[in-house]
């Protein structure tokens, strides 16, 4: 299944998920030799490096909307200085 992940810098990557569960996902990146890991806590999904992202799947964002509250850095996508 191919995804979108956003970080707070408004940076996208596409990915292929692997597999998933519900609080993990290993997804796929192209040019990428290693699978990559996102773990999520308390709602929010983080990276490797500990950085919350958003993950989207074609057209639905996998998070439940009653979640988005939780989401304290802004509009999808946002800027963060």
């Amino acid at each position: 299944m191919l995804m979108l992940i956003r970080n707070l810098r408004g940076e996208e990557q596409e990915a292929i998920l692997l597999s998933a569960g519900p609080n993990v996902l290993r997804v796929a990146i192209p040019e990428s030799a290693d699978a990559v890991e996102f773990v999520r806590v308390g709602g929010l999904w983080f990276g490797e490096e500990d950085e919350p992202v958003l993950i989207e799947f074609e057209d639905e964002v996998w998070f439940e909307q009653d979640m988005a509250s939780d989401w304290p850095y802004g509009e999808f996508g946002a800027t963060v200085n």
